[in-house]
């Protein structure tokens, strides 16, 4: 008899006899299974599920498991010039195969598109991958050839957000705290994101060339981003800010409507200006520093 290449087992479905290949009712892969075969590096078992020679539980699995082999072709390859490309182009699923990318722009010497490109991602872990005194001076040297409209000009103005703040919580963690004419310079005319997310720098250094860009933010349409700025500016804001955070003090209209409980018990709700609040608080710092 001729031998076949696999062991056929039979399922009894209305006195018929069906037979079928192991593994045709083998449990599909998970979302765990995906996360699993990621930290043990498993790039077979994720191609197979990519490829969908795994069986996927649903699409999000099979995609999540391409994210990842994509991610790992991507960081394969160290080749300069498609580093760029590359980067922006891998989904960035994985932090080991994105920092091994992040790496390569130090490698490469490409410290403008790596804050153009990539400083926004992660959590900022990669600033302190990098070889701190090289990335310092090529961080003052972009400060100064990327001024206004051009630092950190993300085409999604939230990247270039995340990537000041991970700038400003890399200079103010490594004690960079001397370099507040150099930032104030290459924000002036920055987004709002760009700007908002320097005021934790300038607060921490203590910048008060920063006074006029603190300011600037009080004009924001994001509510939250000018109570920020009146914090900030009660914390390094020299006497000029102190007229504006009156005038914000006695005008601004966001308002919210908290739950209050008067002595008798009853619940009522209550009026507040929280932008308001905090310019008023910030303006007599500043006045007390006079």
């Amino acid at each position: 008899m001729r031998q076949l290449g696999f062991v056929a087992f039979a399922v009894v479905v209305g006195g018929c006899a069906i037979f079928a290949k192991p593994g045709l009712f083998t449990k599909p892969v998970e979302t765990l299974d995906v996360i699993r075969a990621k930290h043990a590096n498993d790039l077979e078992f994720l191609t197979a599920v990519c490829n969908g020679e795994k069986k996927a539980a649903h699409e999000n699995v099979q995609r999540h498991a391409c994210e990842l082999v994509k991610d790992r072709s991507a960081s394969a390859s160290t080749d300069c010039s498609t580093l760029v490309e590359r980067f922006k182009s891998s989904p960035k699923e994985s932090e080991t195969d994105g920092l091994k990318m992040v790496t390569q722009f130090e490698s490469c010497g490409k410290y403008d598109e790596f804050f153009d490109v990539a400083a926004w991602w992660s959590s900022g872990v990669s600033f302190f991958k990098l070889d701190d005194a090289k990335l310092e001076a090529a961080f003052l040297k972009y400060a100064e050839s990327h001024t206004g409209a051009r630092f950190l000009a993300y085409e999604n103005e939230k990247n270039g957000g995340y990537a000041m703040r991970h700038i400003s919580q890399w200079l103010e963690k490594n004690k960079h705290l001397n370099h507040c004419d150099a930032v104030v310079k290459a924000v002036d005319g920055a987004s709002d994101e760009v700007r908002v997310w320097a005021l934790p720098y300038f607060s921490a250094a203590k910048c008060k060339s920063a006074t006029n860009i603190g300011a600037s933010v009080l004009s924001s349409n994001n509510p939250e981003h000018r109570i920020w700025a009146c914090k900030a500016l009660g914390t390094f804001g020299d006497a000029s800010a102190e007229a504006k955070l009156k005038i914000v003090a006695t005008s601004d209209g966001f308002q919210e409507i908290r739950e209050e409980k008067a002595r008798s018990g009853a619940i009522y709700a209550a009026k507040y200006f929280p932008v308001r609040e905090a310019c008023a608080q910030a303006a007599g710092q500043v006045a007390l520093r006079k």
